[in-house]
This record gives structure tokens, sequence and C-alpha cells, in this order.
């Protein structure tokens, strides 16, 4: 038996004793809530009926529901049958022929109960692959990303642990379940822990909303990305509200310094990962945070060269879906993550992404991360991005918290003064405000907005981040 099937029947005795006959875990949503027996019983017939339809393990299942108990019975099923489950957005608009097409899949699962079937024989079944799942995009062309079950249950078991969640706690679900972050930290860890899950009312787009559940359901635990707890923040209530929570993640984007001081005194942890990595790589201790900080590798194989993150372990990813074929890496290889990290007495400490060096016509490198450390450290601001204005010059932004009253001369000759090799080619030292900031809906600084915001010397509005 390969380790994969191994794998596959260690993770079905895992949903067995999890699920059948327990009143534990129990997933709610509005008027809803159903206890584990429950979610059994309607993966049983979702079994049922991928067996009508003549599905074989690694057969392709693209799920396009939205965040709710139906959602977690498909998925149980199609993890215990041995399919690959392909989550994506409930809001994506493509018609359905078009999106079995474009995953060779045997079936559309949308938000009705009735599934679209295939029109056409797909071609090799990726058996073994739990998971097809899509990167964000975020700092490029998104990627789908191939999860074997051996990626699935390490994740699982590993985070399970990790995050020490019980019967006794209730979490808030505010992530989208199609991607890795939502699925495989947020929501599948606190099922197989028993918990009580309550799917956001607002898919985690309504600050307000989230502070209110937390206090009115008793909430303990919620993850979030940087965004979500900015959102918060801006409300005065929303602080009390993360510190009355026992646990959670936030990942998903670096932590940005104005975020640590309120992080600190929570129970929260810093999370990082990479959907190549289902997504897990690091965790940090409660109340742990620090600008850039990612936490420790769990349960993985870690490298630093010349700067950069390399990971090796179960959770790496078998391979890439691509132009409708599985292109399969090879297993126990060193993953690349692009991230430029340090490590530091609490952790590893993210430094900038290697995809933000550039080189101008002269041949020369531009370090961006690095000139944005060195500003950082010299100069008091939240950010600063440095980017190409064209072939022969820079641009630098710094962010700060009221840039109307900034005294923008000396932070243009602080700034001359780190950057000083490069003063010769800088176009322009522009001092915006933190919060009217493009940003991605992770909280990433969105480097091509911005780039083009400023080249365009349109004005910056002032919002919540």
């Amino acid at each position: 038996m390969d380790t994969n099937q191994a794998s596959h029947r260690h993770l079905r005795r895992v949903l067995y004793e999890t699920f059948r006959a327990s009143p534990d875990p129990i997933v709610r949503t509005d008027g809803v809530m159903l206890p584990g027996a429950a979610l059994w019983g309607g993966a049983r017939l979702w079994c049922q009926k991928f067996r009508e339809i003549g599905l074989q393990p690694g057969d392709r299942v693209v799920l396009r529901a939205p965040r709710s108990p139906g959602h977690v019975m498909v998925t149980l099923a199609a993890w215990w049958e041995g399919l690959t489950l392909c989550p994506i957005s409930p809001h994506d608009k493509t018609p359905a022929d078009a999106v079995l097409r474009d995953y060779d899949a045997a079936v559309l699962i949308g938000a009705s109960a009735e599934p679209t079937l295939s029109s056409r024989a797909s071609t090799a079944p990726t058996e073994g692959i739990a998971a097809i799942m899509s990167t964000s995009g975020t700092s490029g062309t998104a990627k789908r990303i191939g999860l074997s079950y051996t990626n699935l249950l390490h994740q699982l078991l590993t985070h399970r642990d990790a995050l020490d969640m019980t019967s006794e706690d209730r979490v808030l679900s505010c992530l989208p379940w199609h991607h890795a972050f939502g699925l495989l930290v947020d929501l599948w860890p606190a099922l197989l822990s028993g918990a009580a899950v309550t799917i956001d009312r607002k898919n985690g787009r309504s600050p307000e909303g989230i502070i209110d559940q937390i206090h009115t359901e008793s909430i303990s635990h919620a993850s979030y990305v940087p965004a979500q707890v900015a959102g918060m923040l801006a409300d005065k209530a929303g602080l009390n509200a993360l510190r009355a929570l026992r646990g959670g993640v936030v990942g998903g984007a670096p932590i940005r310094p104005s975020l640590v001081e309120p992080l600190a005194s929570t129970s929260l942890r810093v999370g990082y990962g990479q959907t190549e990595a289902s997504p897990g790589i690091a965790l940090g201790r409660p109340g742990r945070f620090f600008a850039g900080a990612l936490g420790q590798p769990v349960a993985c194989d870690w490298r630093i060269r010349d700067g950069e993150l390399h990971v090796r372990g179960r959770n790496v990813c078998a391979g890439y879906w691509d132009q409708q074929q599985f292109r399969p890496l090879p297993i126990n290889r060193w993953l690349s993550t692009d991230d430029l990290v340090t490590e530091g007495p609490d952790g590893l400490v993210f430094r900038g992404r290697l995809d933000h060096r550039f080189k101008l016509d002269t041949g020369r490198m531009v370090d961006a991360p690095a000139l944005e450390r060195a500003l950082l450290h010299a100069i008091c601001a939240d950010d600063a991005v440095v980017f190409a204005a064209d072939a022969s010059s820079i641009a630098v932004v710094l962010l700060v918290d009221d840039a109307g009253s900034a005294d923008r001369t000396r932070l243009a000759e602080a700034t001359k003064q780190v950057i000083t090799e490069h003063n010769h080619r800088m176009s322009c030292c522009r001092v915006l405000d933190t919060r009217g900031v493009p940003r991605t809906p992770k909280g990433d600084i969105d480097r091509i907005r911005l780039r083009q915001l400023v080249l365009q010397a349109k004005p910056f509005h002032a919002r919540a981040a």
C-alpha cells in the first residue's frame, strides 16, 4: 500500500470517529444547527449519489456552493470516496459546462442539491489527490495546487492538535472555504476537534457583524486575515471582541506594525503558509505578535538560502493542475516560497517578497525589500514601498497614520540618507495616509494599484483599511 492509500484509510478512520453517531461537531447557520451525526447522514447520501453516478477514486468534483452544512457534507463524502474535490468561489459566474471542461471534472455541485454532470468522460483521474485549490493570486496569476491525501491528513491533524480546540469551544468561521486558509486551517481542524462552528452571516465582510456574533453567541475562537482585524479595530468595540477570544489564527498577509500592539493583547496567534504547503507552514504562540511575525515552523523541515525560505515535508503539495492536466512534482522536494525571511527568537520574520526585487535599465538590481526594511528602521512610518517608476528610476512611498500633518521635507531628506546609492535615480518620494492605501482583500498592500495611483498622481481618499 502506498503512502497516499494509507493516508486515505487513516483519514476515513478519523472522519468516521469524528462524525458517525456523534453529537459533535456542530455546524450552525441562520436557523439551522446540525450535529455530527446529521452531517454524517447527509454525507452518506452524497456518497450514494456519487456511486450511482459511477464516480471512481480520483474523479474530480467541482464544489461551487456557499458556506453551509451542505458544503461540509459534500466535502466529507468526496474525501470518504477518495475523490478529488475542487472548491471554487460560490460567486464564480462561469457557465457550468466551462467549469467542468476547465477542471476536466465529472460533476459540478452548486447551491442546489442536484449536481450538474459532465457531458463527456473525463481523462486521467487524479487518484490520490484530495483537493485542487486555487491560490489567491495576490502576488501574480492564481495557480491551482494539487494536495494529496497525505498532504491533507498531515495538515488537518497537525493543526487540529496545535490549535487545541475541544467540543466545548465555539468557532466563528469568517474566511472563504474555497481558499486553503479558510478550509484547512479555519474550518476542518475545528470540526475534527469536535467544536461548534458558526458560519459568519456576512462572509467576514462586516466588522460590526463579527463583533456582535462574538458576544451574542459566546464565540471562543475565530481566524482572520489582517484586513479583517483592521476593520474590527476601527470599531470601538472591536478590541474587546478580539480580547474575548480564547484562540484563533491571523494569517494570509504580513502583520503590519499598526496591528502589533492590539493583537499582542489577545490570545490569537499568527499563522503563515501557502496553498502549495497545504497551506500550513508556521504558527506562533498566543499573543506573540510583532511586525512581520510568521511563527515557528509546524512539523516540516525548513531552511533559509540567500534570504529565501524553503520548506520540505508532508505539507508540500503533490503538483499543479494546469491546462486541464495534473502535473505531479517530486515527493520530498524543497518548496521555494519566494518569501524573504530571517530567524528570530520567536520564530521566522517576514522581510519581503523575492519577486519585489527589480532591475533598472543599467542592469543594477534594486533590492526593494532590503530598502523598505532600512527605511522602516530609520523613519517613523507604518510601512514603506519601493518600486520602479520607469526603466531608469525608482519611486518611494512612505505610509504614515496622518499624512496631512507629516513633515514631508524631513521625511524626504531622511529617505535620501537611507537609499544613498539610488538617490540620483529617485524620481519621487510620496507620503500617504496608511488608511487610504489600496490593499488586497487579505490586507497586503496592492503594489500594482499603488504604483498606478502614485505615477498618475491620483488623490487617495481616507478609508478604513
